[in-house]
Formats: structure tokens, sequence, C-alpha cells
């Protein structure tokens, strides 16, 4: 086939495409679960801080130091509960265009904090990354509803 043909295939079944899809509600959800188990079912200090150190240990990249676990390293319950609170919020699907930077946020933090990073740590902060600009235009309050409610 034709590789110019492919392209402006390509490009023509994106314009048709429905980025208010329940599909897309259904990845961020997903994504949003597989961080929520891992953050809710594990021990922050086992997650960030190995053998239970008292050390202070501070990463020195900037993309390190904006991470939530960075910033409350010395309450990293306190950090759970909020990244299990925006968690819940983006599984419930409120107000996508908020949510999906903060969603962001706490895979990125959690992928570049965790001490035992696994790929799917990464793949999930580059994906939640990737669906920023779909998410951000998206007026809908609530990215279950199909109708255009706007807020």
């Amino acid at each position: 086939m034709n590789l110019r043909k492919i392209y402006i295939d390509f490009i023509q079944d994106s314009y048709c495409y429905d980025f208010k899809s329940r599909y897309i509600a259904i990845g961020r959800t997903i994504l949003a679960f597989g961080t929520f188990c891992s953050i809710l079912f594990n021990d922050p200090v086992g997650l960030f801080n190995p053998l239970n150190q008292a050390v202070n240990i501070h990463h020195t990249t900037v993309a390190s130091q904006m991470s939530i676990f960075n910033i409350l390293y010395n309450h990293l319950d306190m950090a759970k509960y909020i990244s299990l609170a925006v968690l819940l919020v983006v599984m419930s699907g409120l107000y996508p265009r908020v949510t999906c930077l903060l969603h962001w946020w706490v895979t990125f933090s959690f992928g570049t904090s965790v001490i035992c990073a696994d790929g799917g740590d990464q793949v999930a902060a580059n994906l939640t990354l990737l669906l920023i600009p779909v998410c951000f235009f998206d007026n809908r309050i609530n990215h279950w509803n199909k109708d255009d409610s706007s807020y």
C-alpha cells in the first residue's frame, strides 16, 4: 500500500473520531484504578523509603522534585491519601478538564518516586500525559455522560 494513502486515511479517521466516547472514560478509569490499587495496598514507607531508613533522600532533577511524594516526603501518609482522593475523583469522572492534570501529576509522581518501579507505572504516566489534550477540551461535567453538559 502507498504510505501517503495510509497517512491520509489516518488523518481522515482521526477527524471523525469522537473523543467524548466511553472508550476514553474506560481507559482513564483503568489507568487510575491501577495506580489506585498500587498506592492503596502498599505501605508508603516501603514504597518510597527502602528498609525504613530515616535518611531523607530527595531526587535532584526538577521533574522528580515536583512529585507529590517528594514534596510531602516527611508526610507520606498524607501524600497517599491525597493521591487516593485524586484517583477516586478521576474514576468517578468528574470534571475531566481539571482532573486530567491531577491524574497525570499523581501517576507521574508515583512512577518517578517509587523505589520498586515497574514498566506499568511509566506507561500509565505516559498515557495520562497523552490524554491531557483530549481531556482538556472535554467540557462535560462527567466523562460518563454522553451529553454535552458543559461547565
